[in-house]
């Protein structure tokens, strides 16, 4: 007998102790092979859960995937590592439904505070 659910953890736990034990410059020097092999963490979209039913708990590899992008975005600067911040949300984007629960503002807050002035084409011009 093959424990099918331990098997499908293991690439999450590596992904986690990679992004945990690597520098930002290490992160990013071998993100793209992360990004490339995004298809290893598809079990999260829900494909396994239909194939394999109830007996697939993937919820911990789940919280590892997201607590370990949460930690690598609060590392990142928000001036200086722009582009690997957009990359690491797009992988974030392509791995997890829209319909997941981490992924939908539940209580419904907005940030009222953050106003956008718009120059108007003459002011812009000057």
């Amino acid at each position: 007998f093959v424990d099918i659910a331990g098997l499908v953890k293991i690439p999450y736990t590596i992904f986690d102790d990679i992004l945990q034990s690597q520098t930002i410059k290490g992160v990013e020097m071998i993100w793209p092979a992360i990004d490339a092999s995004m298809e290893m963490y598809a079990p999260i979209t829900g494909l396994f859960e239909e194939k394999f039913g109830s007996m697939m708990d993937l919820s911990k590899a789940k919280m590892n995937i997201l607590k370990a992008c949460n930690a690598l975005l609060r590392k990142l600067s928000k001036s200086c590592n722009t582009e690997f911040c957009g990359r690491l949300l797009m992988f974030l984007a392509k791995v997890f439904d829209i319909s997941e629960k981490s992924a939908v503002n539940l209580t419904g807050k907005i940030n009222t505070g953050n106003v956008t002035l718009y120059e108007s084409g003459a002011e812009f011009s000057d």
